[in-house]
């Protein structure tokens, strides 16, 4: 088993029970999600002029509250597609001499989502300065490739930083009797 999160000081398994018995307890904050194999920390989403009060918003545990030993592995990397290592070097080499947002724009086409604050980016404060937020624009184009969503977004030097995410295919297939969604293949599935 590797570690639940790049932070994590063990991937020793917890092995006290408290997390099923407290997702077993309506008074208590936590759930777990079956689909997922996630327990979660949940609790009234703080949402502006009571306009949502049933909204809950939720937090991911990666280790257990009482004992410390990591949870078990979550199964959220199976709603999406796998990249598969030829279609990766496409991309990258299609995106290569684009330096700009507006060069993309230009090479591309128009992007499907245009978000002014797509990535925003909280800097703690640090010697004397103090604690900061920053967004930037960031653009998605889906209909680039089958199994990948690129991202863009500019950097705070003027350039462009790009990244693949698998493209959502939902829950993962019972039985693999049904088809995915608009034909993609599950890749890397088991």
């Amino acid at each position: 088993m590797a570690k639940p999160t790049h932070t994590s000081v063990t991937e020793e398994p917890c092995t006290c029970g408290y997390l099923e018995r407290a997702a077993d307890d309506p008074t208590l904050p936590i759930v777990y999600d079956a689909q997922l194999n996630e327990y979660h920390f949940e609790y009234p989403s703080p949402c502006a002029e009571g306009e949502c009060e049933q909204a809950k918003a939720s937090l991911m545990i990666y280790h257990c509250p009482f004992c410390g030993g990591a949870v078990p592995a979550s199964k959220r990397g199976l709603l999406f597609a796998v990249i598969p290592p030829q279609e990766e070097r496409r991309l990258y080499k299609l995106l290569g001499d684009i330096k700009t947002l507006d060069a993309a724009t230009r090479v591309l086409g128009p992007p499907d989502d245009d978000n002014p604050h797509g990535l925003t980016e909280q800097r703690a404060e640090r010697e004397g300065a103090p604690p900061t937020v920053e967004s930037f624009r960031t653009l998605r184009y889906s209909g680039l490739s089958d199994t990948a969503d690129v991202y863009m977004e500019e950097t705070r030097i003027g350039g462009v930083h790009f990244w693949l995410q698998g493209k959502y295919l939902g829950p993962p297939l019972a039985g693999g009797d049904a088809e995915p969604p608009d034909g993609l293949e599950r890749q890397g599935r088991t």
